[in-house]
């Protein structure tokens, strides 16, 4: 089994255009909303400082895993298909070297909020 079987969906989230019931030129506004499909996995920290914190309501970190062909970037924020959890990537991914046999690629993410997608 290898590590794209544990993918699930999520929506990068993106500047997206919605009617906004007015006749032209106001008929659309501009809002952020599911946009492109990316396909990995958040696994959140074990330690016991980041359970506790997750407990307390905490912003906790992990690591976000996905594909190398996926074009996210620092900043970015996805939000996860199945619960609604928002992630915010952080800083540069590590990659998977040429000779391993799944490829991926890893970043450090941080539970967010809807609030925080600007």
């Amino acid at each position: 089994m290898s590590m794209i079987d544990y993918f699930e969906k999520h929506f990068l989230q993106e500047r997206i255009r919605e009617p906004s019931g007015f006749p032209p030129p106001n008929e659309w506004i501009f809002t952020f909303g599911d946009g492109m499909v990316v396909d990995g996995v958040f696994l959140q920290s074990q330690s016991d400082e980041m359970m506790i914190a997750s407990a307390q309501g905490i912003r906790t970190r992990g690591r976000f895993v996905l594909p190398p062909n996926v074009p996210l970037h620092d900043g970015d924020v996805i939000r996860r298909e199945k619960d609604g959890l928002y992630i915010r990537i952080i800083g540069d991914p590590l990659e998977s070297p040429e000779q391993a046999v799944s490829q991926i690629k890893s970043f450090v993410a941080e539970v967010s909020e809807r609030s925080d997608v600007r």
